[in-house]
């Protein structure tokens, strides 16, 4: 492991193979077994780290987990090279495996699933930006969560593809409307339904937008309200 994260090869897969021929328990070799799928990973030899994984006759969470993020990789790659149909043969794999792997294995081998999934349904720039979008949400950090899905919208409108740039505008009206900004909000409903008057979804951005506009009416001091 060490010999890997410093950058020599080599080195690891010398050791790695010295460690695999020692007579030790299964639960120690699976471990090897693991990290040298991971180094060939990192040397982008992706068969070769299947073939390592898909031997075992009885592979343990940690390998699976591997395999998961193996087959996730390899779909990205798919989908840069426009293979959709092999995009799409990989993510199922890589769900069959999941579904097999028990405790903090599988929550880490999830996250890598839940990235490819992202990717393969955005694309790669926009499932970057979704994902630091949500990332921020989670975190409690609306603004900066409210700026990348702006960022997210823009960048689905220039590349023409409507349903995202609208979903990805009612996420940012509806985190805005959360932190308390409706007349943000409002702007962002607008601005949706004058972009996109005929979508499926534009009667949804419809009445987000009258709630915001009774929201933001229902937030304005009461001289303000006596001056309308």
């Amino acid at each position: 492991h060490i010999a890997r994260l410093q950058q020599d090869p080599d080195k690891a897969a010398v050791l790695l193979n010295s460690l695999a021929g020692l007579s030790a328990p299964a639960e120690y070799l699976h471990r090897v077994a693991a990290e040298h799928a991971r180094l060939e990973l990192s040397q982008q030899q992706y068969d070769a780290a299947l073939t390592r994984l898909r031997k075992e006759t009885n592979p343990s969470p940690e390998q699976r987990a591997v395999l998961v993020q193996i087959l996730c990789t390899a779909a990205a790659i798919a989908g840069s090279r426009q293979q959709p149909q092999l995009q799409a043969d990989l993510l199922e794999q890589a769900q069959q495996e999941l579904a097999l792997i028990p405790g903090h294995w599988h929550r880490w081998a999830q996250r890598q699933s839940q990235v490819a999934e992202m990717q393969w349904k955005y694309g790669a720039a926009l499932a970057e930006l979704v994902l630091a979008g949500q990332a921020s949400y989670q975190q409690g950090d609306l603004s900066r969560a409210i700026q990348q899905f702006s960022e997210a919208t823009r960048l689905a409108h220039e590349l023409q593809r409507p349903d995202d740039a609208v979903e990805f505008a009612l996420t940012r009206g509806s985190i805005q409307l959360q932190s308390g900004n409706a007349a943000a909000a409002a702007t962002s409903f607008r601005q949706l339904v004058e972009a996109y008057p005929d979508h499926a979804r534009t009667g949804e951005a419809n009445l987000l937008l009258c709630y915001a506009l009774a929201t933001k009416l229902g937030q304005q001091p009461t001289a303000s309200l006596q001056r309308e």
